[in-house]
């Protein structure tokens, strides 16, 4: 290690910061690791190499400030990053403000417990395995016997996840009014109605919960046959499976198109969704409008692809 002029550094190992940093409050661990760092600061680098070079693993990394480099050789995508976190064996970082976890080897990511995404999109390269949803709707509709004239819905029937609907859209077929779900428990669901002719529930009122104008562009897996209720000028993409057939149906708000991959499919009208065959998996995106329902009788999932 050359001098360092720098404050608050921790260095430790042979040739770590050989060249010596002017940079502050960095902590460099391990043979060569950061070995050209010589203004950057508050940088954390651990491991054989790690944060010797940027992208290609020839060109030394020279500056770049509040990044951490775990693991053997691990690389900046380019010289004076910023915030930039690598973590893994030969791992290379994405620029500023990124995170990599794992290198090109790794095959599984197990992340425990919730995880939450910021309000950034969400990029998938390859091919995504399994559900990813934002919403469960397992119980999509049912009846109110809650009683006369209140306002909150009740289904003693159900079972429903505790604040799972929050933000969903239920919709009183009976009196056609709908409003956003502001909490729900197992047995009921809370929202102000309107646009009906009383704004209320009554008892054997019919109920459905479904996407609405705030799931705009979010995923959801709907588990049984069931009303979804979706723009009568959407644009929107269907696909489903069934034991009788494999189909993809594309309806464009211009017009119908269908794909058949196996069988002869049903249901051109653009309103509907259909399939022969026994119930299967269902596939459906759209953007977001007007309302009207659709009576699928499917289970899948659901895409909400913005306003249109």
């Amino acid at each position: 290690m050359s001098a360092v002029s720098g404050n608050d550094n921790t260095i430790i190992g042979h040739r770590a910061n050989q060249t010596g940093t002017t940079g502050n409050t960095n902590t460099i661990i391990g043979m060569y690791s950061m070995y050209g760092l010589t203004t950057g600061g508050n940088n954390i680098a651990l491991g054989y190499q790690s944060g010797r070079y940027i992208t290609g693993g020839a060109v030394a990394n020279l500056t770049g400030d509040y990044s951490i480099f775990i693991g053997n050789n691990t690389l900046a995508a380019a010289d004076d990053d910023q915030n930039e976190i690598v973590i893994g064996d030969g791992a290379q970082g994405l620029g500023s403000n990124t995170v990599v976890l794992g290198n090109d080897s790794i095959v599984t990511t197990a992340l425990k417990g919730n995880v939450t995404i910021g309000g950034g999109n969400m990029t998938v390269s390859g091919t995504l395995t399994g559900l990813v949803n934002s919403a469960v709707l397992t119980n999509a509709e049912g009846t109110h016997d809650g009683g006369n004239n209140v306002a909150i819905m009740t289904d003693g029937g159900e079972s429903f996840g505790t604040d799972n609907y929050i933000g969903l859209t239920i919709y009183n077929n009976t009196d056609g009014s709908s409003g956003t779900i502001t909490a729900n428990d197992g047995t009921t669901i809370t929202a102000s109605l309107s646009g009906g002719t009383d704004d209320d529930w009554d008892t054997n009122d019919t109920w459905s919960v479904a996407p609405g104008p705030l799931q705009s562009g979010t995923l959801f897996y709907i588990s049984s046959a069931t009303t979804i209720l979706h723009p009568a000028t959407a644009n929107y993409v269907a696909g489903y499976y069934s034991t009788g057939a494999n189909v993809i149906k594309v309806d464009p708000q211009s017009g119908s198109m269908q794909i058949t991959l196996n069988g002869t499919p049903t249901g051109t009208n653009g309103e509907e969704i259909d399939s022969p065959g026994a119930a299967g998996d269902f596939i459906w995106m759209h953007n977001q409008s007007a309302t009207v329902a659709v009576s699928h009788g499917r289970s899948g999932v659901f895409i909400d692809g913005g306003s249109s």
